[in-house]
């Protein structure tokens, strides 16, 4: 079985706004955290950021252990509300110009929910992701067979669903996950639901 690999694109601005925040020392004990013959991209370089590159792929486990580092360090809500503002600030930081408009004024949860399955190849090798639209203002998201898996990921994935709807220009946006195979479950399953 091939390694799960997920790209630098997910991860890099993530633990970018995680050091600014919180400081070079909890990018220090992620680095720690890693696995050894990967240490070296996730040490702060000499503007005490990661080596991490977004176009570049690396293994799960390496996510993994950066995550790790997270739930070691922070309370399970803490640990919720970090989730979201990182997802919020890297979604807002990762669409600019042209893209911001395109997402404020064309897209649509139809469309996001069609673009969903081909998004996710372009950051995981493994798993599948689709989203159905429930109602008006309801979407279910589930993603299956993702060897890939982390809880902290798993609500990562979420939360930036939530910050794109946001520049959608949904509004009061909830979710509550029904599901996840970090929980005995099948696969990962979380009923969204917003107001325009």
């Amino acid at each position: 079985m091939t390694e799960p690999m997920i790209k630098g694109a997910l991860i890099r601005d993530f633990v970018r706004w995680y050091t600014e925040r919180y400081g070079k020392e909890r990018l220090r004990r992620m680095a720690e955290m890693s696995p050894p013959d990967l240490r070296h991209l996730v040490e702060p370089d000499a503007h005490d950021m990661p080596a991490l590159l977004a176009s570049s792929w690396y293994p799960a486990r390496l996510v993994h252990a950066i995550l790790d580092a997270l739930v070691e360090q922070h309370s399970e809500v803490d640990l919720e509300r970090l989730t979201r503002d990182a997802s919020r600030h890297v979604v807002r930081q990762s669409t600019s110009g042209v893209y911001r408009f395109l997402l404020e004024k064309v897209v649509s949860p139809e469309l996001y929910a069609a673009s969903v399955p081909r998004l996710w190849g372009q950051l995981h090798t493994t798993g599948k992701r689709h989203v159905e639209l429930v109602g008006p203002g309801e979407a279910k998201s589930i993603v299956s067979a993702w060897s890939g898996h982390h809880p902290v990921l798993c609500t990562i994935v979420i939360a930036t669903m939530a910050a794109i709807f946001e520049l959608m220009g949904c509004r009061d946006i909830r979710w509550e996950r029904t599901e996840c195979v970090s929980r005995g479950g099948r696969q990962c399953v979380t009923r969204l639901t917003w107001r325009t």
